[in-house]
């Protein structure tokens, strides 16, 4: 008779909130209003990344393998990239973003940042600042 009963709440509950499908849509078309975003893209990111609730940007860093992977050893400390333990397809959309977003928001804050910070780079453009002395 109780599970009886926690299944009839649990039924209840069920058609009193209906599954997020709605929000789902809402996120998708919020998404495609970024530019170049289509809608490919776009239900691509949310069924790979956005079904998710993240508390920060960390989360989500470390559920794409976009978190930094640092070894230490003794007195070397280097920075060896990206984990790329994660979620591949997530990552590949995130990696496409953020290249679209330079393409297509070059006068963004965040675009500005981003050229202002691999200037004078090269080809190592995250180095750690340990790295950097013994490529010049």
């Amino acid at each position: 008779m109780l599970v009886r009963e926690q299944l009839a709440a649990l039924e209840q509950a069920q058609v009193a909130n209906p599954p997020a499908t709605a929000s789902m849509d809402d996120r998708c078309k919020l998404l495609q209003r970024i530019k170049a975003l289509g809608p490919a893209f776009s239900s691509t990111l949310m069924n790979e990344l956005f079904y998710k609730d993240f508390r920060n940007r960390r989360e989500v860093a470390s559920y794409c393998g976009l978190a930094p992977s640092p070894w230490k050893s003794g007195g070397i400390d280097r920075e060896q990239g990206i984990s790329i333990a994660g979620n591949r397809r997530a990552r590949l959309k995130a990696i496409e973003l953020a290249w679209l977003w330079l393409r297509h928001q070059p006068d963004s804050a965040l675009s500005q940042w981003f050229r202002t910070r691999t200037a004078n780079a090269g080809g190592r453009a995250n180095a750690s600042p340990s790295l950097r002395w013994r490529a010049n």
